[in-house]
């Protein structure tokens, strides 16, 4: 047993010597690391002589092979409608792959208005501009003649409901960015009607004044009368229409663009047409004369039509889901301005004589009776302020108010005069030297202004 001790302990002497021995030779210890997909082996001498030597040695190792059992998460994708707000800094998009109209400011986004095609739709309450109108119809004191006669209608402005009506406006961007595009509209508003009616039973006495272009004096045709001699029963209808048509078609330069805004130079060509008429019928039923019956058609048609290039800027503004616009836009160019002119009257005699001529009592076929025409220089101007409010991405519903003003514009009640030759009021042929009621182009200024309630979407 001693024996085998005194063996056991010499291995463990000679092997310490072996150490001994090899450690300056070189043994050192490996330290590995891991960068990106390669393996990095570092060698560090455990003398410290040799830390100098292997210093800045380094092995790259083939990277470890993948385990193929370790999921992979995927990255989210951010929506491009976000919330609060519509701004996403730092997004960029083209115009057509489901971006932002604004697609070529890096800083912003806004898909409330993004699209390649953009359609509107608006409603619009809007009100048209009185029209005026002289004394047409008078009753008592002084038998219905002015000036101490009672006004019935005219002699004043008549103010107008608001009527209903509606816009379209279609747009395409050409190209990226939404720089440049082509757009149109189409605008138009109901009929406005004035009606006014009247009989004996209303009013015992009424007539239509005029004055007698060979005296110069004030007198009134009456329709009914409680006079004994002649006693007469009639009645009077009064009518006048008006509408409105604007159609344009524009091109649009974007001029100025930032986060959430923009401002847009416009130019094109506008058309408008304004047609208002004036019509009044009366029927005269007469006892004790050898004129029984009478009736009388005064007619006064007028058309505007506007044709003219404009131009204008539009800007707007985005605060999260709200956003404000402002329009102005004004157009130079021609109205034509054409007014037509016609009277009627049937009279028929006890003898059941019949007369019947071209002429009214303010429309005659000898003096201002007919077609006239004229073109004259006119300005337009559309302006108008916008709010909206964009529910979810491409929609936007919006509540504004426009105004629209022409410079010339021919209305029926501008167009009369009072002055009667009384030649023209018998059943006699005309003399030929008559010149009143006369014909002279009177072209006022119009407007109509008033709210819209609109939904906007882009394509």
């Amino acid at each position: 047993m001693l024996r085998n001790r005194i063996q056991r302990i010499g291995l463990l002497v000679a092997g310490g010597l072996v150490l001994a021995l090899a450690a300056p030779s070189g043994w050192a210890v490996e330290m590995r690391t891991t960068s990106g997909k390669k393996t990095i082996i570092r060698r560090a001498s455990l003398q410290a002589g040799d830390e100098k030597e292997n210093a800045g040695k380094e092995e790259t190792l083939p990277p470890p092979a993948p385990d193929a059992a370790a999921p992979v998460t995927p990255t989210p994708r951010q929506p491009a409608f976000t919330e609060p707000a519509f701004v996403q800094p730092g997004v960029e998009f083209e115009v057509g792959d489901g971006g932002c109209y604004d697609a070529c400011v890096p800083t912003c986004c806004l898909p409330c208005l993004s699209g390649r095609l953009w359609t509107e739709v608006d409603f619009l309450l809007w009100w048209r501009k009185g029209r005026f109108f002289p004394p047409l119809v008078t009753t008592q004191p002084n038998d219905a003649i002015l000036p101490t006669a009672t006004i019935l209608f005219g002699g004043q402005r008549v103010d107008e409901s608001p009527r209903p009506g509606g816009r379209v406006e279609l747009g395409v961007w050409l190209g990226p960015c939404a720089r440049f595009g082509l757009g149109g509209s189409f605008l138009a508003l109901a009929d406005a009607p004035v009606n006014f009616s009247i009989t004996d039973a209303d009013f015992s006495l009424f007539g239509r004044p005029f004055t007698n272009a060979a005296t110069g004096t004030q007198t009134a045709q009456l329709i009914a009368s409680d006079v004994a001699n002649p006693q007469t029963t009639g009645q009077l209808d009064l009518r006048s229409t008006s509408e409105v048509l604007v159609s344009d078609a524009f091109a649009r330069w974007a001029i100025w663009r930032g986060c959430g805004h923009r401002l847009d130079f416009l130019a094109g060509y506008q058309f408008a047409r304004i047609d208002e008429d004036l019509r009044i019928d009366t029927f005269t039923q007469t006892t004790g004369t050898i004129f029984p019956t009478l009736a009388v058609t005064d007619v006064f048609s007028m058309r505007n039509e506007f044709h003219g290039g404009h131009f204008g800027l539009l800007g707007q503004y985005q605060f999260g889901r709200v956003g404000l616009e402002l329009r102005a836009k004004f157009a130079f160019g021609n109205m034509r301005e054409t007014a037509t002119i016609s009277g009627h009257r049937i009279s028929q005699t006890a003898a059941a004589a019949r007369f019947e001529a071209n002429r009214g009592l303010l429309a005659m076929d000898v003096t201002n009776g007919g077609v006239h025409v004229q073109d004259d220089f006119s300005y337009m101007q559309d302006v108008g302020v916008k709010l909206s409010y964009c529910p979810v991405e491409r929609l936007r519903v919006s509540l504004g108010y426009s105004l629209l003003y022409w410079s010339s514009v021919l209305r029926p009640g501008n167009q009369i005069d009072l002055l009667v030759d009384p030649n023209l009021l018998t059943n006699n042929p005309p003399v030929g030297n008559e010149v009143h009621p006369a014909f002279q182009f009177n072209p006022k200024g119009m407007y109509v202004h008033g709210l819209n309630v609109g939904i906007e979407y882009n394509f």
